[in-house]
């Protein structure tokens, strides 16, 4: 089977909201040491981050289907995937580890010349994605791929979903096991336990792509109502819960909470259903590549914008407020994807940033006695 567009397409616009979230963090809210409040009682924070909150669950669902897709009608080895996935993610993984380390000072070089690195915190950085705020999400995902070939089975055996509602409650179940049972820093190193559900879901769509392809098709009109009606709960509950209750707005659970796992189920529905629908070849061409270097710009993107806001604080030249929001996302967005880009055209390139066109199965080729058979046709 060849690559489908809509997985590109779901990338795409994930790694966007992705990059818009961080830029968010900055751009919408003032922090004073520890404290965080709003630029503005009406900030357009509220509307904006649960709009975009779908970007981290989307990669992990989109990344079990594709799977599931990929392996569908072929053998399975588990040591030649997890050493494939070893080599595509956890090599670049470790790599920019080290890179925002040194970011963050915890990577020191003497006067001699001499590197002094803490091998006790990058062990954790490892194991846990602590270099970076954007980097928890690497282990979180290989940890979901070391169960892939369970998710795969089941979703193999068991036609009908319901399986996947007994899942969800297994993992609520955990996630309170888990937070009672273990100390902070050990449940870093278990954050996979909010995803599990969705990489699950996304094995079951991977298995049964054309029949539920079919559903979305079919039941478009009421999928585009629930999202209306979920995204509407989600922002208005976000406004009664800091504005009413007076809880701390950033002690509001936005990604890991049941109505955005079923937000992002939604979000997927709508893009596999536009992708089709899409004949502009400029914006077919920009969610296809941004899509395919989704992996390079999502390591890449936090380093740009380092890069940005250290200039714009040392120029004054204005402030990152929220009219300044979609200039700062393009900059990135464009720098990113080039150097992403560029990477993966030297030689080991994607030890850096990964490959940018994994491609689901291999293109046939036709064999010289279909294509003569074709031509006599043609006469």
């Amino acid at each position: 089977m060849t690559r489908l567009k809509e997985f590109d397409y779901i990338r795409a616009i994930s790694i966007i909201a992705v990059i818009m979230i961080h830029i968010g963090t900055s751009g919408l809210i003032i922090r004073y040491g520890n404290e965080i409040t709003l630029k503005h009682p009406m900030s357009t924070y509220y509307i904006y981050h649960q709009v975009t909150a779908f970007a981290v669950s989307a990669f992990v669902c989109i990344s079990g289907l594709v799977l599931c897709l990929k392996y569908k009608d072929k053998s399975f080895n588990y040591f030649k995937f997890i050493g494939t996935r070893i080599w595509y993610i956890i090599i670049p993984f470790a790599i920019w580890t080290l890179v925002y380390l040194k970011l963050n000072n915890l990577i020191t070089v003497e006067g001699s010349g001499k590197i002094n690195l803490p091998f006790d915190q990058l062990g954790i950085a490892l194991l846990s994605g602590g270099a970076y705020y954007h980097m928890y999400y690497i282990p979180l995902l290989f940890s979901l791929y070391l169960l892939f070939p369970l998710f795969r089975l089941i979703a193999k055996k068991f036609k009908s979903p319901w399986w996947l509602v007994l899942l969800l409650l297994f993992q609520h179940y955990a996630q309170i096991r888990f937070n009672t049972a273990l100390t902070p820093e050990a449940l870093k190193l278990f954050q996979f336990r909010y995803f599990i559900f969705l990489f699950a879901v996304g094995c079951y769509i991977g298995e049964h792509y054309d029949e539920v392809k079919t559903f979305i098709n079919k039941h478009i009109n009421a999928i585009v109502g629930l999202l209306g009606v979920v995204l509407l709960y989600k922002i208005v509950f976000f406004y009664y819960s800091v504005y009413h209750l007076k809880t701390s707005f950033k002690d509001v659970p936005q990604t890991i909470t049941f109505d955005n796992r079923i937000y992002t189920l939604l979000i997927i529905a709508l893009i596999i259903y536009i992708t089709p629908q899409v004949k502009n070849r400029v914006v077919d061409l920009i969610l296809d590549r941004l899509g395919k270097n989704s992996f390079g710009i999502y390591l890449i993107h936090p380093l740009i914008l380092r890069g940005i806001d250290d200039i714009v604080k040392q120029n004054k030249w204005f402030n990152l407020s929220s009219e300044a929001v979609l200039v700062v996302l393009v900059i990135t967005v464009v720098i990113s994807y080039a150097i992403s880009e560029l990477v993966n055209l030297i030689p080991y390139g994607y030890l850096f940033v990964g490959k940018n066109d994994r491609a689901i199965g291999v293109l046939k080729v036709p064999k010289l006695s279909d294509i003569v058979t074709i031509e006599v046709i043609k006469k």
